[in-house]
């Protein structure tokens, strides 16, 4: 899981929009095996292999379930809607082009049988509106009278924080909390940092803007933040 707002910037001949060639050639290379392997998945579960419909209904169900109760209002609900849009799409499945990603049509058929059942339960109301005020990502205590910190954040050393983060411990903490995480900063942060999607195919999933989506991004990380400095406090 990234917990990191944006990414570091890094020396090296860019070619453009920050990148460099290294970074292009190697996105360029992964979104080409992850076509294929998308193509050939789909070809599997189009064979009627069990096993590999079994794979993709694992891998993806906790995406499922998270943007189906974004949408809803009524939780109880949520299998309904992803047991829904598991028939569309293997009904749809072998007219699939490919111009998305398997797991992004698949959410995108999600979020549409979550909507039709918000109409026909009269229930409008998206989960994910939520105001988009100024929120301190600190808790303003911690900083003394002239601005300065009261309470400073433990420092990582280089390299540590990576190994930290692979650790089970912390990992566990972060599940913990990320399941404790108002719903929408929830869904926001697990389709992000968890499912690795973009803010563009957030916002087009759940129907929120890029500046709430953003502020609910942002919030979510802080706490999850927050939680693993405290953790890391008590050692």
């Amino acid at each position: 899981m990234h917990l990191r707002d944006q990414p570091e910037s890094g020396g090296g001949e860019t070619a453009g929009g920050g990148e460099t060639a290294g970074e292009v050639a190697a996105g360029e290379v992964a979104a080409g095996e992850a076509y294929a392997a998308d193509r050939a998945l789909v070809e599997r579960i189009l064979a009627g292999e069990a096993d590999a419909l079994a794979e993709v209904v694992d891998r993806l169900y906790p995406a499922m379930a998270a943007v189906a109760g974004a949408i809803l209002c009524d939780a109880s609900h949520v299998d309904d809607v992803v047991q829904d849009a598991w028939v569309r799409a293997l009904d749809g499945l072998a007219s699939f082009e490919l111009r998305a990603s398997l797991r992004t049509w698949i959410l995108r058929i999600v979020a549409n049988c979550a909507r039709t059942r918000v109409g026909r339960l009269a229930r409008a109301e998206l989960l994910l509106d939520e105001p988009i005020e100024a929120e301190p990502s600190v808790d303003p205590a911690r900083f003394g009278a002239i601005g300065g910190w009261r309470e400073p954040p433990r420092r990582w050393g280089e390299g540590e924080a990576e190994s930290i983060l692979l650790g089970k411990e912390v990992q566990a903490i972060v599940s913990r909390e990320l399941a404790l995480l108002p719903p929408s900063q929830r869904t926001v942060v697990m389709l992000r940092d968890v499912e690795g999607l973009n803010g563009g195919e957030v916002c087009s999933l759940l129907g929120v803007s890029e500046a709430n989506q953003r502020v609910l991004l942002h919030r979510g990380r802080v706490r999850l933040r927050a939680a693993i400095e405290r953790e890391l406090g008590r050692r």
